[in-house]
């Protein structure tokens, strides 16, 4: 954990029984070629207890839940208990640029394709992230049954799944847990010492606007708010902090010639 300094209060870690649908939940995925390969290679430090499964094993999402249908994914929690998820796509599925020729010698591991959320209402996040700050919401969609169940490590799961994109680079999800699977609230007083503090970063041309409008949206602008940034963070010139309506935090960038998130 990091070291806040003098007068500040310790980190906190991850409340050890922390489930995929409470709201400071947050994964990064990260796209294979093949996921049994990339899952084998885990093996030897989740026998050893480094890391921790949240999947029972691979699960291929089922051919019913068309927008999802063929997909192979695999959760896993890595020793400080933040969240990777693997995933396959098949052809037809996912970004182009998984999908481009490479080497057959190349590393399985692709890339990262987004960071998923929990949320507790998909219109509000919805909102703030595509008309709030400018991202590409793609179709809901909802994935359920024993597949979900063995991914998530829940029973009874049934989540909606929002995709919101850039124009370019990976994207963000967000996870709408429904009964009976409602997570908890983040926990009072967050602060970026504590192991649940993930920060997305984003590239946008319209902090002044963004800043004006978070709270009608329902996030925050956090201290100090707008920032001019020193010399060292080029081409980075300013920066804004905001914690969005469920208290997932983002960090704005703006450069000159950026156009938009």
């Amino acid at each position: 954990m990091l070291d806040p300094g003098p007068g500040e209060r310790p980190g906190r870690p991850l409340p050890p029984d922390s489930r995929s649908c409470d709201l400071w939940f947050q994964h990064l995925c990260l796209v294979t070629t093949d996921l049994a390969a990339s899952q084998a290679r885990l093996q030897p430090l989740l026998a050893a207890g480094v890391l921790t499964a949240v999947s029972e094993a691979p699960q291929r999402l089922p051919d019913w839940n068309t927008a999802a249908a063929g997909i192979w994914a695999y959760k896993f929690r890595d020793a400080d208990g933040h969240t990777l998820e693997l995933l396959q796509f098949p052809a037809g599925k996912g970004d182009p640029r998984w999908h481009r020729p490479r080497p057959a010698c190349a590393w399985e591991l692709l890339g990262i394709d987004h960071s998923a959320i929990a949320i507790a209402d998909s219109g509000r996040s919805r909102a703030f992230y595509s008309d709030g700050l400018g991202l590409i919401a793609l179709p809901s969609g909802e994935n359920s049954g024993v597949e979900q169940d063995r991914l998530d490590g829940l029973s009874g799961a049934k989540v909606q799944i929002t995709p919101l994109r850039c124009r370019a680079g990976m994207g963000i999800e967000t996870l709408t847990y429904l009964p009976p699977n409602q997570g908890r609230p983040q926990p009072g007083n967050p602060a970026p010492q504590d192991l649940s503090h993930w920060q997305i970063r984003l590239a946008a041309s319209n902090l002044e606007q963004i800043a004006a409008t978070a709270a009608a949206f329902g996030a925050q602008v956090l201290p100090p708010g707008l920032m001019e940034l020193e010399a060292g963070a080029s081409p980075w010139t300013r920066g804004l902090r905001l914690a969005d309506p469920d208290g997932h935090e983002l960090l704005l960038l703006e450069a000159g010639g950026v156009s938009g998130s």
